[in-house]
């Protein structure tokens, strides 16, 4: 561009020569003569401009402006490591992302390499070109099996025969106060039967169920996560170390 003086005429040819080649021609237009590249494939693209010249300018080339084209992508920063205090709690983390060459893509993202009984979730689900989402990883506690006891026979057994003491002891009560005649055949009928029982069966004491294992949880050591972006057919990876402890 030239500023003052007569009005500039003629020509500039815009030579493009590396990984894209070709020439344009461009007429003079208010002293200046402006191309513009597009669809420039990857890679280091050199250009430069000759001016023909005319009645008042002599004929003119600019040096060469290289320039390197890239094509839109995205990278993912580097995680920290991610350590989670005892299974069953959880962990976040932070997952950035850059967008390189104009790109503005949507990115959504996953994880591998969780040890056993954990998972991952991001939010947000997705990022468009440059952005961040928050990693969580869940692990999973131990978590105990145990049923209560059952209540084993024999112990049954004393209650009854309590019970039927009482009944027994109730009824000479009644006849002591003179209310009425105790009714004590029910009662020395119970309690005969009671210690048959007793003495039947009394020395077989079943023991209490053994209780269940504990269910199984996330387990403790380092392992090696690889969180991953994709956009369409661009996808990128870093890897983060997660320790349980």
């Amino acid at each position: 561009q030239v500023m003052g003086g007569p009005p500039m005429t003629g020509n500039v040819v815009f030579t493009i020569i590396g990984s894209m080649t070709g020439a344009a021609t461009v007429p003079v237009s208010q002293q200046a003569a402006q191309y513009t590249l597009s669809n420039i494939p990857a890679g280091n693209v050199g250009v430069y401009a000759e001016y023909s010249g005319d009645d008042y300018y002599g004929a003119a080339q600019t040096t060469q402006v290289n320039v390197l084209a890239v094509n839109p992508d995205f990278s993912l920063n580097s995680v920290g490591g991610i350590s989670v205090t005892s299974p069953g709690d959880s962990a976040t983390a932070t997952v950035s992302t850059a967008a390189i060459g104009g790109f503005n893509g949507a990115i959504t993202f996953t994880c591998a390499g969780l040890p056993a009984l954990s998972s991952c979730a991001f939010n947000p689900a997705s990022v468009t070109g440059s952005g961040s989402t928050t990693l969580t990883i869940t692990t999973t506690g131990p978590t105990s099996g145990a049923a209560p006891p059952a209540i084993p026979p024999d112990r049954w057994l004393a209650g009854s025969l309590l019970l039927g003491l009482g009944f027994l002891l109730f009824a000479f009560w009644q006849s002591a106060q003179g209310r009425r005649r105790p009714a004590l055949g029910p009662a020395v009928l119970l309690l005969g039967l009671l210690l048959a029982a007793s003495a039947c069966g009394g020395g077989n004491s079943t023991p209490a169920p053994t209780p269940p294992p504990p269910a199984p949880s996330t387990p403790i050591g380092n392992s090696t996560v690889t969180i991953t972006g994709t956009s369409g057919s661009l996808v990128h990876s870093v890897t983060t170390t997660l320790t349980v402890q």
